[in-house]
């Protein structure tokens, strides 16, 4: 056998190892990856070779899973028309934006048809999530009893709430993960794909910020207990431009850094500020609304 053929073989064995860890501990860490064999594998084989090895590897996977095999099974078909049009991008050597933005896309909008096809057959998915989201935050209330107030009916409305917010950051992360590590792999076997531009040269459109502005102080005045749509867009537009500005913020501290050759010091302490304590999200976006609103880059370029 070739080389290019074992490489196919091992990222069909990889697969089901990650199809497996379902069964295991280690699913919060494989499922970020799932993916990208998927799409390692149609990148390097012609239709009928991707075939072979993706039945091949599910139905190991059936088998070895039992009784678990037929989920599985599904979740592995659910995620196949993602990485075949991922793939196919990457096949026609696509911009890397354009293969995040429509496997981003595609993700959604699978996500959000299979709420559909559970509502009309009569699965109540909102009601499923709000009880599990109940039955983690109540022993999150038993563990800081007496130590802060905890409201649990309030967090659940809050997170039943934002749930459209968390497709969309899940299905960002689906995408962003695949093409990052999964390029920077296939990239190891010779594939050559094209990558994302520099997070330092990333800018967010200026017309966002009027959105965000009018976001912000929607949210300041409107009554935080309603349910109404107009809420509902609010609640869930507000942490998804937050999160986009403080991307631009972060992209402005690499930019910062690259001018004045600083090897990364600015943006790898602005990033563990950010981990360590989230709410600095608030006036890293707004660093992130001067820099879109304002040409603070050109002038730095000058005065440099």
């Amino acid at each position: 056998m070739t080389k290019r053929t074992w490489i196919s073989i091992l990222w069909a064995i990889a697969y089901v190892v990650m199809l497996l860890s379902f069964k295991t501990s280690f699913l919060l860490l494989t499922i970020s990856f799932l993916i990208i064999p998927v799409v390692a594998l149609f990148v390097r084989e012609n239709v009928k070779n991707f075939i072979m090895y993706y039945v091949a590897a599910v139905v190991l996977a059936y088998v070895l899973a039992t009784p678990h095999g037929a989920f599985i099974v599904m979740t592995s078909l659910f995620l196949l028309p993602v990485s075949v049009v991922m793939g196919i991008l990457y096949k026609k050597r696509s911009s890397a934006r354009t293969v995040v933005t429509l496997g981003f896309l595609m993700l959604l909008g699978e996500m959000l048809l299979s709420l559909v096809i559970g509502a009309l057959a009569g699965y109540n998915f909102v009601g499923e999530f709000r009880l599990m989201m109940q039955d983690y935050l109540k022993s999150a209330e038993d563990l800081m009893q007496g130590v802060v107030n905890f409201d649990l009916q309030m967090y659940l409305d809050l997170m039943t709430s934002i749930l459209p917010m968390l497709l969309i950051v899940l299905a960002a992360f689906f995408a962003l993960v695949t093409h990052g590590v999964g390029r920077w792999l296939m990239n190891l076997t010779g594939e050559k794909l094209p990558g994302m531009k520099p997070l330092r040269d990333w800018r967010m459109p200026r017309s966002f910020i009027f959105v965000y502005l009018i976001v912000v102080l929607m949210n300041l005045f409107m009554d935080p207990s309603s349910k109404s749509t107009l809420n509902m867009i609010v609640i869930n537009l507000y942490p998804l431009l937050l999160i986009a500005f403080t991307i631009q913020a972060i992209s402005f501290l690499f930019f910062i850094d690259h001018l004045k050759k600083w090897r990364r010091v600015l943006p790898i302490l602005g990033i563990i500020l950010l981990v360590l304590l989230p709410p600095v999200m608030v006036p890293y976006s707004f660093l992130g609304l001067l820099d879109t609103a304002l040409p603070l880059r050109e002038r730095f370029n000058k005065k440099n």
